[in-house]
């Protein structure tokens, strides 16, 4: 995408009149230098020897910055596949703002990071002597028994749980089930009923995210025709009206969300 003049054109274009704000987010198959066995372990970048996940980052970084007249600060791990050096790496890069974590979730089954200790709310850390700002991709716990969720649900996922059927038994009665904020395979109603249960225990940033290949159908498994399109628009449409008009909330950028945050810090 940095380097396809059309798509540089149109977002930046939008770049420039403030309606969108232009991150990074590495794949390490397709971004260079290609030194790696390309592989399911290797698909994210925090399992790459450190200098070669520094390499491809700054490659990214550079071609994004050439391309908009503008460096990005804020960073999304391809496959949210951070790794031990991810965070000295982009701290030395300049980024202020990591968007890589996924709560509650524990991707080591297939070769990926471990966030099942990670809760829903942003968070300040420090790398390579700077101060970042971790803001996680909103997943937790809906349904009666949320405030349970963080011991319960990893119960129901053990073996003999999952033979007798509990996670699903549970998520039709409506006690407990573990929902992203995206519309991707997720309704309207689930991503509000996730909304009020973390917003009830607190929780006051929510981080609304997708694939942007779903907008356009047969690119995704979850946009596959044009009907599927239009599900995926209102549901986006129903939860941001919801959010706006009875949470509340207001919209902000990563960076907009960065001074607001680093004014309430001070």
């Amino acid at each position: 995408m940095a380097n396809d003049p059309q798509a540089v054109k149109v977002l930046k274009a939008l770049m420039n009149v403030g309606r969108c704000e232009i991150g990074t987010h590495l794949h390490p198959w397709v971004s260079p230098p290609h030194d790696e066995e390309v592989n399911t372990h290797n698909s994210y970048a925090g399992n790459l020897p450190q200098a070669l996940e520094y390499q491809k980052l700054e490659l990214l970084t550079q071609a994004i910055d050439a391309s908009f007249g503008k460096r990005p600060i804020v960073f999304k791990a391809g496959r949210y596949g951070v790794g031990p050096h991810t965070a000295d790496t982009i701290a030395q890069l300049g980024y202020l703002i990591d968007a890589s974590v996924v709560p509650y979730t524990d991707m080591r089954g297939d070769g990926g990071p471990n966030f099942s200790k990670h809760d829903a709310h942003p968070r300040w850390f420090t790398a390579h002597n700077q101060t970042l700002l971790e803001l996680p991709a909103t997943a937790g716990y809906a349904g009666k028994l949320h405030r349970q969720g963080r011991w319960l649900y990893p119960a129901m996922q053990k073996s003999l749980a999952k033979h007798l059927r509990l996670p699903g038994m549970a998520s039709r009665a409506g006690l407990l089930e573990r929902v992203k904020l995206t519309p991707e395979g997720y309704s309207a109603k689930e991503l509000i009923n996730l909304t009020r249960c973390l917003h009830a225990q607190g929780c006051s940033f929510f981080g609304l995210t997708y694939h942007s290949p779903s907008l356009s159908p047969g690119n995704t498994p979850y946009v596959r025709s044009p009907e599927d399109l239009e599900n995926f628009l209102s549901v986006l449409d129903e939860y941001i009206s919801f959010f706006v008009n009875e949470l509340n909330g207001k919209t902000l950028s990563a960076s907009a969300y960065l001074k607001l945050a680093s004014s309430q810090r001070a």
